[in-house]
């Protein structure tokens, strides 16, 4: 056996396991990005019979437990029976004036953007009723959170975070309030020596004081299957929705990056689905909420 194709697959498998083991220590988690390309050419290197059998067993078995992390996301959701909120999530870009915002917001009811910079001045023109609350913040970018259903409160987290606590439909039934949330997470280590796990510190705890159900929606700088992701998820007390769209794109269009999610608690139903960039540098995703529990909701919402 040639020992650098040994040396290497034993690197590859080290990789993966980092990703794997994020949640033991926050920097491994920035392997979750590779991990679907780690599980592809580890799966690749398993085939030839050259490699001795625990290795290939070792491979395969790893190989495995990666696919299934990242696969268990592929559900986009299944619209609820009668869906009566339209949710548009979307990264504008800070330079970005967005001059079709108004427009997207027109075809939905509640919003959530990040890199809200240029963009300020398209929704100083928004219609009335619409509720708005942006949370700047310095040496960082602008997060915001809008809806057109009545308003019980809004604010921001000290880490940035909009939030606004809505009242749904009244088919929601049991669901007689609803907290809409907007974040933006620090790209993973080493980007900013270590500023995303230094923000969810704090982000998380902020989220978790929050009165629920929360629907949240962000552009996280992780994959869905990441722990950074897992942890705000868990504060939310939800799970990251909406299956894998590729929201943002690196080398030329090469390395494929779902990024941007959404987070909805057990008690709602969320259909995602992704939509165009609209000047930005990120897809937009486009989400139908409803009750999980059976409803009177109209189905032609």
């Amino acid at each position: 056996m040639n020992l650098a194709f040994a040396a290497l697959t034993l690197v590859l498998l080290a990789a993966l396991a980092a990703g794997l083991l994020g949640r033991v220590w926050l920097p491994l988690d920035s392997f979750a990005i590779v991990q679907p390309y780690l599980v592809v050419v580890l799966l690749g290197l398993a085939l030839p019979s050259i490699l001795p059998g625990v290795l290939r067993g070792a491979m395969i078995c790893l190989a495995a437990l990666g696919a299934w992390d990242v696969l268990r996301h592929v559900d986009p959701g299944r619209p609820a029976e009668g869906a009566a909120i339209r949710h548009l999530q979307h990264n504008l870009h800070l330079g970005n004036r967005a001059p079709d915002l108004l427009d997207r917001m027109a075809e939905v009811e509640t919003v959530t953007l990040q890199e809200v910079g240029e963009a300020i001045h398209a929704l100083a023109g928004r219609p009335e009723g619409w509720h708005l609350r942006i949370c700047p913040r310095p040496g960082w970018v602008s997060t915001a959170a809008l809806t057109r259903l009545p308003v019980l409160d809004s604010g921001c987290t000290p880490s940035g975070a909009a939030w606004i606590r809505l009242r749904p439909p009244d088919c929601f039934g049991e669901v007689e309030a609803l907290t809409l949330v907007s974040v933006h997470l620090f790209w993973p280590w080493p980007a900013g020596e270590g500023a995303q796990a230094r923000q969810l510190a704090g982000l998380v705890a902020e989220i978790a004081a929050l009165p629920g159900p929360i629907l949240l929606g962000g552009d996280f700088n992780q994959m869905p299957w990441s722990d950074a992701a897992g942890r705000v998820a868990r504060a939310a007390r939800g799970e990251v929705t909406g299956g894998l769209h590729t929201t943002y794109t690196l080398a030329d269009g090469w390395l494929r990056l779902p990024i941007d999610h959404l987070v909805a608690d057990a008690r709602l139903e969320v259909a995602t689905a992704r939509g165009g960039r609209h000047g930005s540098d990120h897809n937009a995703l486009l989400a139908e909420l409803g009750p999980a529990a059976p409803s009177g909701c109209p189905s032609d919402s």
